[in-house]
């Protein structure tokens, strides 16, 4: 295999994968920092020391919170060096806090696998309604008028798939089907 290829190849997925989530990770570490500016810093550090342990990256798991585990390192360090700043948590706090951003951020990343999983199963019917409502920002009136029914009707129908996609979400995760 050609080096240059495959190094390409693993740019082009890093740059993928990190695209997606780094709102996620910056959240991850503003919410651990209370400088955005300081955030900002430690966010370019984390992102290349990202890209350099990448070929580490197990691919079977989720991208997240690997990156947010570097992100975590970081924050600890930039507190670690940074003795002559004022801060507002002690580092223990910190590490703790991560921990528990960390379990969110886990959760909150399966929860969204199980959804696009149950939205699949949904009748063609049923992911317009959603589609047109949260995807296209359009009020359920205008559903409603263009499709001949009644607005109650609309929000009882809306109402009813919600409770379809929360019942199939949560059997995903306490059966562990989620992907």
């Amino acid at each position: 295999m050609d080096p240059e290829l495959s190094t390409r190849d693993a740019y082009e997925e890093f740059i993928c994968l990190y695209s997606q989530h780094r709102g996620q990770v910056f959240a991850f570490i503003h919410s651990l920092l209370s400088n955005r500016a300081d955030a900002e810093d430690v966010l370019q550090k984390a992102s290349l020391i990202m890209w350099r342990k990448f070929e580490q990256y197990d691919r079977t798991k989720a991208f997240l919170p690997w990156a947010n585990g570097l992100a975590r390192f970081e924050v600890l360090n930039f507190l670690r060096s940074s003795p002559g700043r004022k801060l507002q948590f002690d580092y223990e706090l910190v590490s703790r806090l991560a921990t528990l951003r960390e379990a969110e951020s886990a959760d909150s990343t399966g929860r969204l696998e199980a959804l696009s999983k149950c939205s699949e199963s949904l009748k063609t019917d049923e992911r317009e309604l959603l589609e047109w409502v949260y995807k296209r920002d359009r009020r359920v009136l205008d559903f409603a008028i263009a499709t001949g029914y009644a607005p109650q009707t609309v929000y009882n129908r809306l109402a009813a798939i919600k409770r379809k996609l929360e019942r199939c979400i949560e059997f995903r995760l306490v059966s562990g089907t989620h992907p």
